[in-house]
């Protein structure tokens, strides 16, 4: 398993991320102030990692 912003990925979750590009929701991420929030990953074209919150989407280290 693999710690992501303090949430466990289970092989099953990395497995379906590199498979599909994305995952389903996970429940449980920290972030950097402390708040928890769920997400799905998805992988961009250029193999960096973010989130998706529905509709919305954000590239994980960005800062807006």
């Amino acid at each position: 398993m693999e710690n992501y912003c303090r949430e466990k990925l289970s092989e099953s979750n990395i497995r379906q991320l590199v498979n599909k590009g994305k995952t389903n929701e996970l429940k449980g991420f920290v972030s950097r102030s402390g708040n928890k929030f769920n997400a799905s990953l998805y992988m961009k074209d250029d193999f960096t990692i973010g989130f998706a919150f529905g509709e919305r989407e954000k590239v994980v280290g960005e800062n807006n």
